[in-house]
This record gives C-alpha cells, structure tokens and sequence, in this order.
C-alpha cells in the first residue's frame, strides 16, 4: 500500500516538474474582446455620424500586435481604431456577459492619429453586476458599485503602449464603467483601447488539482 502511494505521489510530481520546465503558464486572457459596449454618453462618432471615431472602437483589437492579448496598438489619423468623446467628459459601460474575475485592466490613449489633439487625462473605472433600465446615452451602473481605480493617462504616440490601471480590488465583476473624468489636448478626451484581462491558471497548477483528486480518489476506494 505504501509502495502504491509512493509511486502515485512520485509520479504526479514528475509530471508537474515536466509541467513547469517544458510548458509556459497560459498568457492572460483579454475579456473585452468578447464583451459589448452597452452605454455611453458622449461619442463623437455618433454626433458626426463617423464610425471612426465610435465608441465601439475601444473594443476592437484594430492594429494591435501581435494580438490584442499583449504588446502596443498603432494608431492612423480616422483609420476606425480609436473612440472620440463629444464633451470634456463622459463615460461608457463594458459588458462582459456574465461576472467574471477582473485582474488587470490596461488601457490606451489616443492622439486623434496625427493631428495630436485629443486624448484622456483623467479617468475613473467603477464596476457592478448590475445596470439600470434606460437608453443607450443613459443607462448607467446600478445595485452595489465598486470604485475600482482612478488615475490619469500620459500622452503617447504610435505605437501606443499599453497603460496599467491600479486596481483597488480583484473580484467578480459583468460591468465596467470607464469616466473620462477629465480631456486633454486641443478639442477634448479620446481613447484608443481597453484591455480586461482574467489570467487563466498554468498548466502546472492543473495538474496539481488533478494529482490531488487522483490520490483522494483512490484513497476513498481503499476505505470501501
């Protein structure tokens, strides 16, 4: 019996030390891009009638490299990758579809391409795992609200490199709302993206679990 058990432990912590030598942890995963912009209250490209300048495009992935999981975001004069507010302020609501753990959120400011003259200076992000009823322009977070970073953006150029909100908290969270609190540049605030991301565990970690069940569930046929 002992021998058996000797060789089960042995046994799963060669797999794990393989694990961890030959196999990377999974990168985080960015849920914004599978999630739905649900409200905003000030967007340039609806006023104008542009969709290059929509709200919309914050969620997009355009021009990131490699992938919208990691690295920087090019930005082009009116190529449709970034959101243009139509006030000195405004917010929009994130949907993720279901609660899920928020971990890290980066964000991306924009220059309006070229022309340099519009991107976000100061922000706040609240979330919820509710929204009340209303419009487009007026639904906003309702039930229990979590103030989950503020901050301010530095302004950046093309590449655009991926700047970090410091999160007061890790939890399970469906609603993000993203406030412009305050615009910079010449005509008001902008934002190129925003990536929020659920780090998924490493390949180690799930054998552990798995080890752990295996050895609990012969250790309960024993006992039968």
């Amino acid at each position: 019996m002992r021998s058996t058990r000797f060789a089960t432990v042995a046994g799963c912590l060669m797999l794990i030390v393989c694990a961890m030598t030959r196999t990377a942890p999974a990168a985080p995963f960015n849920m914004a891009d599978d999630g739905t912009i649900v409200a905003c209250n000030s967007d340039l490209g609806v006023i104008i009638a542009d969709p290059a300048y929509t709200v919309f495009n914050v969620i997009d992935g355009q021009n990131a490299a490699p992938g919208n999981d990691a690295g920087t975001i090019g930005e082009v004069f009116h190529d449709g990758s970034y959101y243009l507010g139509a006030d000195p302020s405004g917010y929009f609501i994130l949907d993720l579809g279901s609660a899920q753990p928020v971990y890290a959120i980066d964000l991306f400011n924009t220059n309006n391409g070229t022309v340099n003259d519009r991107r976000t200076g100061a922000y706040s992000i609240t979330a919820s795992n509710s929204i009340s009823a209303g419009t487009f322009t007026t639904i906003t977070l309702s039930g229990s609200i979590t103030n989950l970073a503020s901050g301010s953006l530095v302004p950046d150029s093309s590449p655009l490199d991926p700047q970090a909100a410091t999160l007061s908290t890790q939890q399970y969270f469906r609603y993000l709302r993203f406030d412009i609190t305050q615009g910079a540049g010449t005509f008001g605030p902008g934002l190129n993206e925003v990536r929020v991301f659920n780090p998924e565990p490493s390949t180690a970690l799930v054998l552990v679990a798995g080890c752990v069940a295996l050895a609990r569930r012969r250790r309960l046929a024993r006992s039968m």
